[in-house]
């Protein structure tokens, strides 16, 4: 049998009064080890910035739909989150529990979700596709959940999805395989991130303005390397490129031969597409070889890795990130209410807040764009929630939104995030500090 330890968290019972004074709650926080899972609850919201900034988070929202303002009318809008929080993506998998947290936190503080505070359930799914099937079902069982976070890697998601569409369970996640983003099998799947397509695309804009024209790539085997695998295959040869290709395993410790492999080809430039532990070992193999040629981490693997974490400097030689602007010093939400909430309580928690800044705040964006969307349709149930998504509205003041503010509306064939190759920037790489890349010189 299966060990099952989920974290519980129940914030905002019995709101009182909005005031300055209360907003600075103390948090009660109870945590306990069993099995490989952690046990928390917290009964009261976290809640650290002025009344008038935690209306700036809500009020836009609210302004546009009618909903969410008034007292909690006694009800609980249920989320569960699949997480692997243990295993090779642990780091990751926490720093989206953190943000996952601090935003129910926040919205409870304010009156829930139209009205119903937010009972958070947190699962390790141990990354394994098979327990994390187990784990929903058993919750399913006892009671279905109005949202889930669909696991943090795509062969996760994708175990879980067939689950979700046939109980007709709203989710959102993280993960962009190609499979994840099909509302005619997953009508109620939505993406944080875009379209896998997006990334080369940006690519052969970038590679055009620096003339080159053979392009060799690294990838893994997995489900999501092979969506984006496929993505520049069809991408870049449109575009005018000599394209080769090489895949590596996600468990494996050494790619030179792979590497040799593309080098014997001659091209002008090399991407890796990696995450996790597996991307430290493909950049090291690269210095393995001594193949200084210009590099570039693709969109996963600059804007899913703390490099520093996995790889040493040593292995940034000729190394440039394309990443989103989020998880730099370029970032446009620099002082915004929400940005500066979400910051102060990693801050405030202790968080290590080691993880690049977009792991903190999509988990954030998604909570608060499914707090939308509940409020625009005054409805909970999967189908009418989903609709609403695909049809939001604009909001008023300043934007909940972290990662992208302009958080534009899903539609009926694309559940992914709409965004344009200018989402991408590159940046050279260096440690992470408070969730921002400090490139090296």
């Amino acid at each position: 049998m299966l060990s099952r330890s989920p974290t519980t968290i129940l914030r905002g019972r019995g709101r009182r009064p909005r005031t300055e004074a209360n907003l600075h709650t103390e948090v009660s926080d109870i945590r306990r080890s069993e099995g490989n899972n952690v046990v928390s609850k917290i009964l009261r919201p976290a809640v650290a910035i002025t009344a008038a900034a935690a209306l700036a988070l809500t009020g836009c929202a609210a302004e546009e739909s009618g909903g969410g303002g008034g007292e909690p009318s006694g009800g609980t809008y249920t989320i569960y989150a699949s997480l692997s929080l243990t295993g090779p993506l642990a780091g990751s998998a926490k720093a989206q529990q953190e943000g996952l947290e601090i935003a129910v936190d926040s919205i409870n503080a304010d009156g829930g979700i139209n009205g119903e505070q937010i009972e958070l359930t947190v699962v390790d799914d141990q990354l394994d596709p098979t327990k994390a099937v187990t784990l929903l079902q058993e919750q399913i069982d006892k009671a279905k959940p109005d949202m889930v976070v669909h696991g943090i890697s795509s062969a996760v998601s994708l175990a879980m999805l067939p689950l979700l569409t046939r109980n007709e369970i709203l989710s959102t996640g993280n993960t962009y395989a190609n499979a994840i983003n099909d509302p005619a099998t997953y009508p109620y799947a939505f993406g944080t991130n875009p379209v896998v397509a997006l990334d080369p695309q940006a690519a052969a804009e970038l590679f055009e303005a620096e003339g080159y024209q053979k392009v060799a790539y690294l990838g893994a085997n997995d489900a999501l390397g092979q969506s984006i695998a496929e993505a520049f295959a069809e991408v870049l040869p449109e575009a005018g490129f000599d394209l080769v290709q090489e895949s590596y395993a996600p468990a494996d410790l050494d790619m030179t031969a792979q590497l040799q492999r593309l080098q014997a080809g001659n091209p002008d430039t090399l991407i890796i597409q990696g995450y996790g532990s597996a991307a430290g070992y493909a950049l090291e193999s690269r210095t393995k070889l001594g193949w200084d040629i210009v590099t570039y981490g693709d969109g996963g693997l600059g804007n899913g890795n703390n490099l520093a974490l996995i790889s040493s400097e040593a292995d940034w030689d000729n190394l440039f990130l394309r990443v989103f602007a989020i998880n730099t010093a370029e970032r446009e939400v620099d002082g915004t209410a929400a940005f500066s909430y979400l910051t102060s309580e990693l801050e405030k928690r202790g968080s290590s807040f080691d993880q690049l800044m977009q792991l903190y705040a999509l988990q954030w964006d998604a909570v608060y764009v499914v707090k939308q969307a509940v409020e625009q349709a005054d409805a909970k149930d999967a189908p009418s929630v989903a609709e609403a998504l695909e049809n939001l509205e604009p909001l008023s003041g300043e934007t909940p939104y972290i990662t992208h503010p302009k958080f534009l509306s899903y539609t009926p064939d694309n559940h992914f995030r709409n965004l344009g190759t200018d989402a991408y920037i590159v940046v050279r790489p260096g440690p992470v500090v408070k969730g921002t890349i400090e490139s090296i010189e």
